[in-house]
Order: C-alpha cells, then sequence, then structure tokens
C-alpha cells in the first residue's frame, strides 16, 4: 500500500500490479492551485470525477470539498481497492464503490476514514481526521441498521466493511463492525446470494471474519449455510479463492462449535472438499515445498498471479486446521499417539509454506495479511531459525508499505518462541 506521490505532487492515476483489472485512466492530473491556506482552489469531488469517475446522473452528489479528502480517495482507488477486491474479478470496490460514493454521505465517510488511516499511517503522519470520519459513519449507520434488513441496501454492507477495514487498523481490535456484518448476512434476505456489490462484499466480510477468528481462537459467527457453492460453476481464480476460503471457515466452525466433540463423518468429508479443491485447480504455478524441511532457507515460492498465492496460502491454512484438529488424533491409544508425532511436522510444513508465499511475494499485500494472522495464531510452529529469521525481517519492514498494524506480531513471536516452543 505504498504511495509514491505525496500531497504536492499532484494526483496522477496510475495502474497497480494487485491483480486487478485497472479502469482508471493513465493520463496525468493537472495539478490543483492552492490557495495560501494550502487548500485546493479546484473542488476535490471535481478533481477526483474528471480523473477517474463518470459525472453522477445526478445533481444531487457528496462534495470532497478539501484536496486532502480527494487525495485519500484517489489513494482508496489506487493502493486499497485492489486489496479488497483480489477475490472480486469485476472489482466492484474500486469501481462501483468511488461511484456510489459521491451520492452516499455513509459510504464516503466509510471510505475516508479507512483511507485516511491508510494514508496517515503509510506516510508517518499523525492522524487527527481518520477518527472524524468513522464517527461521521457510525452517526448516520445506526439508525439505519435498527431497520429491517430486507429495506436495507447493498451500500450498507458496503459501508460495514469499509469501517471493519478501518477497524483492522486501529490498535485495539475487537471487532465491532463484524457484529453490525453477521447481523446483516444472517438472513434470510442474505447479500450472498444477491449477485453485485451487495454479494461482493458479502465474500469480503467472509474473509474478515475468518481472520478474526484465527486470531483470537473464535467460532465463526455467520450463517456458511448462506454461502453455496459448486465446482462446477465458475472456473475463475477468483471463484476457487473464494471456496478455499468458505472451507476454512467451515472448518474452523467445526472445530470450535463442537467444544472437541467431532461427527468424524463430517471431519472426513471436509477434508474430501479440501482435497477436491486441490484435485480441481489446474492452474500453471504451484507451490511445491519438501515436506522433509531440510533446506535451511525459506523457500521462494513467488507466484505470477497475487489471487493465486492468496488461495494456496488458504489452502494450506485448511491443511494445517484438518491436522491441528483432527479428531483421529486425540482418541487414547498407541495409534492415536504415533499419530500426533506426525502432527508437529506437517503444522510445520504448512506454516513455512503459507509464511513463504507471503515472503516470496512482497508486493501482494493480503498475501502479508493472511500470514499475519495466521502467524499470529500458530507461529509458534515455526521451528528452524533461519525460517524464524526470514519472517522477523519481513514483517518489520511492512509498516513502511501497510496502513494495517502488524507490529506486535514481531514481538509475540520471539514471545513465543523464546519459551521454547
Amino acid at each position: 500500500m505504498t504511495s509514491d506521490h505525496s500531497p504536492e505532487s499532484g494526483l496522477r492515476p496510475r495502474t497497480r500490479s494487485h491483480g486487478s483489472s485497472a479502469t482508471i485512466s493513465n493520463e496525468p492530473a493537472s495539478h490543483p492551485k492552492l490557495g495560501s491556506n494550502g487548500q485546493s482552489k479546484t473542488p476535490g469531488n471535481a478533481m477526483l470525477r474528471s480523473a477517474y469517475l463518470p459525472e453522477p446522473e445526478t445533481d444531487s452528489y457528496c462534495s470532497f470539498d478539501e484536496r486532502r479528502e480527494a487525495l485519500y480517495i484517489v489513494h482508496y482507488v489506487q493502493e486499497l481497492a485492489p486489496l479488497i477486491d483480489i477475490c472480486d474479478p469485476s472489482r466492484r470496490f474500486g469501481t462501483d464503490v468511488p461511484k456510489l460514493a459521491l451520492q452516499n454521505p455513509l459510504l464516503t465517510s466509510a471510505m475516508l476514514a479507512f483511507a485516511s488511516r491508510d494514508w496517515l499511517r503509510v506516510h508517518g503522519e499523525e492522524d487527527l481526521l481518520s477518527d472524524k470520519y468513522s464517527s461521521q459513519a457510525l452517526r448516520l449507520l445506526i439508525p439505519i441498521l435498527d431497520r429491517p434488513v430486507e429495506l436495507l441496501d447493498d451500500t450498507v454492507l458496503a459501508a460495514v466493511v469499509l469501517l471493519r477495514l478501518y477497524e483492522e487498523t486501529i490498535d485495539f481490535d475487537t471487532g465491532t463492525h463484524l457484529l453490525g456484518t453477521a447481523k446483516l448476512l444472517n438472513s434470510p434476505s442474505s447479500y450472498a446470494g444477491r449477485g453485485g456489490l451487495g454479494e461482493a462484499a458479502s465474500w469480503i466480510a467472509l474473509r474478515q471474519q475468518l481472520y478474526l477468528s484465527t486470531t483470537y481462537s473464535q467460532p465463526v459467527h455467520m450463517d456458511l449455510d448462506y454461502f453455496q457453492l459448486s465446482y462446477l460453476e465458475d472456473s475463475t481464480p477468483e471463484f476457487f479463492a473464494n471456496c478455499i476460503i468458505l472451507l476454512c471457515c467451515r472448518i474452523l466452525r467445526c472445530a470450535h462449535e463442537t467444544a472437541g466433540k467431532f461427527m468424524l463423518a463430517d471431519w472426513v468429508a471436509l477434508r474430501d472438499e479440501v482435497s477436491l479443491w486441490c484435485e480441481s485447480v489446474q492452474w500453471p504455478f504451484k507451490p511445491e515445498v519438501s515436506t522433509d524441511l531440510t533446506d535451511e532457507d525459506m523457500p521462494n515460492l513467488w507466484i505470477p498471479t497475487p489471487v493465486h498465492a492468496i488461495a494456496y496460502q488458504h489452502y494450506y491454512f485448511a491443511l494445517l486446521l484438518l491436522t491441528m484438529y483432527e479428531p483421529l488424533n486425540w482418541i487414547p491409544g498407541k495409534e492415536a499417539l504415533l499419530a500426533r508425532r506426525k502432527v508437529d511436522t506437517a503444522m510445520q510444513h504448512n506454516m513455512v509454506v503459507i509464511s513463504a508465499l507471503a515472503i516470496s511475494n512482497p508486493t501482494v499485500i493480503t498475501a502479508s495479511l493472511t500470514a499475519h494472522h495466521i502467524l499470529y495464531a500458530y507461529g509458534s510452529f515455526i521451528r528452524r531459525g533461519s525460517h524464524r529469521q526470514a519472517i522477523l525481517e519481513f514483517f518489520k519492514k511492512i509498516p513502511a508499505r501497510s496502513g494495517w498494524p502488524m507490529d506486535n506480531l514481531v514481538p509475540k513471536l520471539q514471545a513465543d518462541w523464546a519459551q521454547g516452543y
């Protein structure tokens, strides 16, 4: 999420290689004229529309009056939306959301809260604005959520997703906005099957829930039955990525909600579905890593397509979860005791692959975030010193490129490893 332009360098639309299909112009935008107070004499919304967006269909739209606000929106379009849309081939948070925000104050405030927070963190500036935008969004959102879910449109869920993204970047993440997301998604009129922006937001919310559940070892608080997929429905990389993310959520639900009393048949079915996913993927690049982990160096698993890296990370996370919670390993007896000896090796292998996919693809910030959440929960299974050092060095550099606070991971891992885990 780095940006190679500053507030004084002009707003120049450019294409990023986040795995998205750019639909914006690459022609340089003219520098706005500044008044004596440093504010733009050109309305920010005019700059934004001329560079990125078509004219609104009505005269009623939200004005980005300050040049700073226009800068944050451009930062959102260029740097943040590709990360959010990595599993959406239509890139709706990068295309639909900025257009709708011109006529939707809730969406505008939510987008500005997230974008300003990220921009200010990356550029090392004191954040005096994002809380203001977040408060504005909450004042608009709270009365809206009191209405029947059936009366709410897709922009409400999109705004909640953006507020959740903002919440992820603050120092004390409580997951508050996921409660609002769960209310919207756990209803008979769920957005998950509607198509369009609502369905896209649903899958992003599911990914957010997975990360929170992983980090805090909590159940998945969403009705996963509304997320129905068939491997025969689609063959896009984004579709397969969402499939394996859903499978990870289902494994976590089974692990946490059964209080350790697994139905073996359900577990076998999940394991078979993960195997079927791997067999169904016909991509040219697959991460191949020896299971003996005798190589001292972190393996190089560069993958040219960002969404493939995300999908494979979640595939290995699914394998990790299946290994961790395998019910047969915890039945008293000699066979279970022997099986548990293999668990540690399998956990190490899966954690190394997940970490290597992030380190080998440093421009795919979403891969770094995925590895961060999984390492926070299971990083103690990284045993080899060279692997530990590679992970520490990589995540120490992340704050310069991303507004997500990952500073807590390094001391957490160091503390775990110091205890001999």
